[in-house]
């Protein structure tokens, strides 16, 4: 991981960084033409917040809501830090619903502390739910950012 306050470093060293911390099975040059694709699908939005890369893609029957996903570099206090920049910045483009999946539970962490800030900070229906798959192995997580209240 390369701290952001020392370094700030290009998409695609985040790619690749985020690619090797994962255990990716695909080489980096996969990986890489598989982000460039996936930024090239219609409506997609590319945020980067310090050595933190998210890509957001609009739902195509709801534009406020959308998939998101996460790709970081950056230190574990920064990402925390990157992550609520995003959530801040997804609010302010509109967004009232965010949902990604992913395996590593610890990331349900920033999800609990990016709640409690906006609640604090006078969003009180900010708010999020969790879903494992059958086989426990994936965790799907819907974020509201604005708007009903569904939980946690």
């Amino acid at each position: 991981m390369v701290d952001s306050k020392q370094e700030e470093l290009g998409t695609d060293m985040i790619v690749k960084i985020a690619a090797e911390n994962t255990r990716s099975p695909y080489p980096f040059k996969q990986v890489f033409l598989f982000f460039t694709a996936e930024l090239g699908l219609p409506n997609a939005r590319l945020y980067k917040f310090g050595n933190t890369v998210f890509v957001i893609h609009p739902s195509e029957k709801r534009q406020e809501f959308g998939i998101f996903r996460a790709l970081n570099a950056d230190t574990a206090e920064n990402f925390i830090q990157n992550s609520k920049m995003f959530v801040d910045k997804a609010i302010e483009d509109g967004f009232t619903g965010l949902q990604t999946t992913f395996s590593d539970p610890s990331l349900l962490n920033i999800f609990k502390y990016i709640a409690r800030e906006e609640q604090e900070l006078g969003n009180p229906n900010m708010g999020y739910t969790v879903q494992k798959s059958t086989d426990g192995k994936q965790i799907r997580v819907t974020l509201v950012l604005q708007g009903e209240r569904m939980g946690a």
